[in-house]
């Protein structure tokens, strides 16, 4: 019950009339808090729910009671919540004197045990010619705690890392979560109340579209791959989950669904696919090598020495007898006690190769006939497991029999000088390259068989003709014809590419045109080798390809790009530069981070970055008031990360304006009522769709360290076949050449002075000699054996000199940590040595440089190489374009050596200021020399 301000004196009155009491009666039901203030501000009445929040809350009832001054009360009020005491009674006082018919204000008031809101409101009216206010405060604790719950679930689907998006049944969108925003390019606001299919369904997709919609609107749940539109018309691969919506008498009212962009999936798949293929062409190239190979080859099995393998000239040499399955001393029974099996016992268990060099064997080639004397140099070379022991013997020799018995007599010598030309002949044909000469006239004087299969002609067919006689496009036979006459003349190798359409298509050849000089000085022919270089040039094309789209999609994004580099602004892209309202992204370049930061956030942000620069913990998403050139604060979202490039910390910052999202929340929160009482039945379908998720992150995982296993696999063997035909071309031809050399000098002695003779027999001798060492240059660089044998300090050293002196260029080679510690991984002393390559033949194609410096270093977990020099440089942006192919592809292939042993390569250029490689590849500082896929094979 409310008494009356003379129940305290103030009027005199006793009694009241019975509307009045009726008036308060009905004052002391409400549930709100009631006060009446007259125009000073005095408290005249309050109601019981006003007077009992007091008692029961241990409020002081001074500036609450009848009588007391409401405005002293507010202004007097101290603590938590003194601020809103002072906004409300300036609102109050504003009521009452005629400015506001009315003014509320919301403010917490919590208790010791539970949280609570009220809202505070002041109202004015005329009562017998005075002016009186009435002050309610009503309880809105619950509506506050559904509006938090609200924001709770708003923040849940904006936390998923998918896009989730809700429509009605005829397709219009009624949610749209963050993710959506960020993997379609549709801001919320913007998409809300358009039709689905109209938005991000390409026309090819709309009728698969409408066929899914009607069996969600029948009730069924969808889920598979679609290709969906992003707001720029790019199109994507995503997996899609539609569900039906129900509500709680169970009628259908719309459909939620949740989606992911697949596309690295399906990237990662084609790529596999791709290395898959390549696998099995490689796997039947070797096996082509193998069966087709001149020398005999085998592979035995075990300490017993079992033939698993077996080419057709060691068949042919043992009689064809049936080998395969049977241990080598049931197989060829005669060979016991000649020594053979006690080599083969000892190769087993100490893991040496054995090389035997005219080593003779009787063995029995007919089932009845007598045992035949035979001659062979042989290799027996044992073959490891993966845990280091011996698995196999692979057997390779060659048949000298003839070769010995041609020691005998003129005659025979010069038989076996025929064969052995024929012998070379079969083994350059073998090999995949096409290698030719011409004579002086620039026609052909040799041509291997892989050319001539290419041309579907005939050694008599081609030989003695050039270019333009075999029907080349006459541009193209213009420049070959012109460029070996260059050769001729500046007495310097040449190296060029070019496409060349044949019977199997058009395909792209990398060749190199070689003069031959004589002893007295002259150039008497020239030599080239041409290779099939479309593979590689495919790659350099989808590469620069993919660059290319990256560029094109950092410049089209709609966040504002940085990149910081010491608190100074290094990078932007030009929506970053709009975002702040500069035209040209150069104008922010070199200035100090604070530019384009308010003074509120400017402490708080470059401590962020100092704390990330030190490697400590800094939120790595946040939001910020960010400055304009003009001077305007716009509300932003940043994004930040670390990355390191040739040793140095950038910090990259992705911003985005967030002004339309502010408000877009306000919108939507009236929508977050439905999506509540959905949340609760979408929470099983969210956490399966989840496990399916993670699911297929494992498997692409799984299918990323298989890409990786095959491409080390790949490298593995492309280095063993080096290394096989380095060792084949070293030891059969060197000694085959040092044979037909001996078999020429014992012609020039029995010559007897014969003018004729001799001239032609220097002529064969010259040649000799110029074959000699054109395969030992090739058989060095196909694998040289100080790689092997002294290891990578050693090898690349020994490289470096012959280059210098190949080059005329000179070079400063400094290296250390290799004194004393043990040999680095097979892999990473091929893939190092391979980089040092490739690296100096760019700086001599290139570069015009006269001075290289070298640097080789181990430094306790990783091995750094260097390589600078003081030529012309390069735009190393310049790189992405259609024309850098050369280049691109030799720094493409040194980048992936690098990468697959994950260690980084990077080039750092620009115009007449030369050029360095920096290569740091990863290394444990105890590794000596096994190799995960079976690198510790050093020869």
């Amino acid at each position: 019950m409310i008494r009356q301000a003379g129940e305290h004196a103030a009027t005199g009155e006793t009694t009241r009339r019975d509307p009045e009491r009726f008036a308060y009666a009905t004052l002391d039901a409400l549930s709100e808090h009631v006060a009446v203030l007259d125009e000073r501000g005095i408290v005249v009445a309050v109601n019981r729910a006003w007077r009992e929040f007091a008692v029961a809350n241990s409020l002081s009832m001074e500036g609450l009671s009848v009588g007391a001054n409401y405005f002293a009360a507010c202004h007097n009020a101290t603590g938590r919540g003194a601020e809103d005491a002072a906004r409300f009674a300036d609102g109050l006082h504003a009521v009452i004197s005629g400015e506001l018919g009315e003014f509320s204000l919301e403010y917490p008031c919590h208790s010791p045990t539970q949280q609570r809101w009220f809202i505070a409101r002041a109202t004015r009216f005329e009562f017998e010619g005075e002016t009186r206010a009435v002050v309610t405060h009503a309880n809105i604790t619950t509506r506050k705690l559904a509006e938090e719950a609200i924001r709770f679930h708003s923040h849940l689907l904006d936390t998923v890392e998918q896009a989730v998006i809700a429509t009605d049944l005829s397709g219009t969108i009624i949610y749209w979560n963050r993710f959506a925003e960020k993997l379609y390019g549709w801001p919320a606001a913007e998409i809300v109340g358009r039709n689905i299919m109209e938005v991000v369904l390409p026309e090819a997709a709309r009728e698969q579209a409408s066929e899914v919609m009607s069996r969600l609107q029948a009730g069924q749940s969808w889920s598979g791959e679609f290709t969906v539109r992003r707001r720029d018309g790019a199109t994507f691969r995503a997996f899609i989950t539609d569900t039906p919506i129900y509500n709680t008498e169970g009628t259908m009212i719309g459909i939620v669904g949740v989606s992911r962009d697949i596309t690295e999936r399906k990237r990662a798949e084609e790529e596999r696919e791709r290395l898959l293929r390549s696998l099995e062409v490689e796997r039947a190239r070797l096996t082509y090598l193998f069966t087709h190979a001149p020398a005999f080859v085998a592979v035995l099995r075990g300490p017993d020495h079992v033939f698993e393998l077996a080419n057709p000239p060691y068949l042919q040499m043992v009689g064809h007898r049936d080998v395969l399955g049977k241990p080598a001393r049931e197989a060829l029974p005669e060979v016991e006690g000649q020594g053979y099996f006690e080599l083969l016992d000892n190769a087993y268990l100490t893991g040496e190769p054995h090389v035997g060099r005219g080593m003779r064997l009787l063995v029995q080639r007919e089932p009845e006939g007598a045992p035949e004397e035979l001659f062979f140099d042989f290799v027996y070379q044992p073959m490891f497991d993966a845990d280091g022991s011996v698995s196999d013997i692979f057997v390779h020799g060659v048949d000298v029999t003839e070769h010995k018995r041609a020691e005998d007599s003129l005659k025979q010598l010069a038989d076996e000088v025929e064969r052995q030309l024929h012998k070379f002949d079969a083994v350059v044909s073998s090999v995949q390259d096409f290698i030719y000469m011409f004579d002086l006239q620039g026609r052909f004087t040799y041509i291997n068989n892989p050319l001539l299969d290419l041309w579907q002609k005939t050694f008599e067919q081609a030989v003695g003709k050039n270019f333009y006689d075999l029907d080349y496009p006459p541009d193209l036979a213009e420049r070959l014809q012109s460029q070996i006459q260059e050769v001729i003349t500046s007495r310097r190798p040449l190296k060029d590419e070019t496409p060349y359409t044949s019977a199997s298509g058009t395909r792209a050849y990398e060749y190199i045109f070689v003069p031959l000089i004589s002893t007295d000085g002259a150039v008497e022919a020239v030599a080239g080798v041409t290779r099939d270089i479309t593979e590689r040039k495919l790659a350099e094309d989808a590469l620069r390809e993919s660059e290319e789209w990256l560029r094109a999609i950092f410049e089209a994004s709609r966040d504002g790009i940085i990149v910081e580099d010491d608190e100074r602004i290094a990078y932007v892209n030009h929506a970053y530069a709009r975002l702040f309202g500069y035209e040209d992204p150069d104008e922010l370049k070199g200035k100090h981070i604070s530019a384009v930061l308010s003074a509120a956030a400017e402490e708080r942000l470059l401590d962020y970055g100092k704390r990330r620069m030190r490697g400590e913990a800094a939120p790595t998403v946040y939001e910020f008031k960010g400055k304009r050139r003009d001077g305007q604060m716009i509300d932003l979202e940043a994004s930040v990360s670390i990355s390191n490039v040739g040793g140095k910390a950038y910090i990259t910052t992705a911003v985005r304006d967030i002004a339309e999202r502010k408000r877009a929340e306000e919108e939507l929160r009236g929508a977050y009522d439905e999506l509540e009482r959905r949340v609760e039945e979408r929470t099983a379908e969210l956490a399966r769709a989840n496990a399916t998720l993670k699911e297929e992150n494992a498997e692409r995982l799984r299918a990323e360290e298989s890409r990786k296993k095959l491409l080390r696999r790949l490298v593995t063997a492309q280095e063993e076949e080096r290394r096989r035909i380095s060792r084949e071309l070293h030891d059969q031809m060197g000694q085959q050449l040092a044979a037909l050399m001996m078999g020429l000098k014992r012609l020039d002695a029995d010559s007897h002075g014969r003018q004729s003779a001799l001239h032609t027999l220097r002529q064969l001798q010259e040649l000799t000699d110029q074959l000699s060492r054109e395969v030992h240059t090739l058989a060095w660089g196909l694998r040289p054996p100080a790689l092997d044998d002294l290891g990578l300090h050693t090898a690349i050293y020994n490289y470096v000199e012959e280059w210098a002196e190949r080059s005329r260029v000179p070079v400063d080679f400094h290296s250390a940590g290799f004194v004393g510690e043990g040999r680095l991984p097979f892999s990473h002393e091929t893939a190092l040595y391979r980089i040092a390559q490739e690296a100096l033949t760019n700086v001599f194609k290139h570069s015009g440089a006269d001075r290289v410096s070298f640097i080789l270093e181990r430094r306790g977990d990783h091995v750094l190489a260097v390589v600078e020099d003081n030529g012309k440089g390069f735009d190393v942006e310049a790189l992405l374009e259609p024309s850098a192919r050369e280049r691109r592809m030799g720094l493409l292939g040194m980048r992936e050596r690098a990468t697959l042993l994950g260690g980084t390569l990077n080039i750092e250029s620009s115009p007449g200021a030369g050029t360095g490689v920096f290569v740091r590849i990863p290394v444990g500082a105890g590794d000596e020399t096994g190799d995960e896929e079976g690198g510790a094979q050093r020869g």
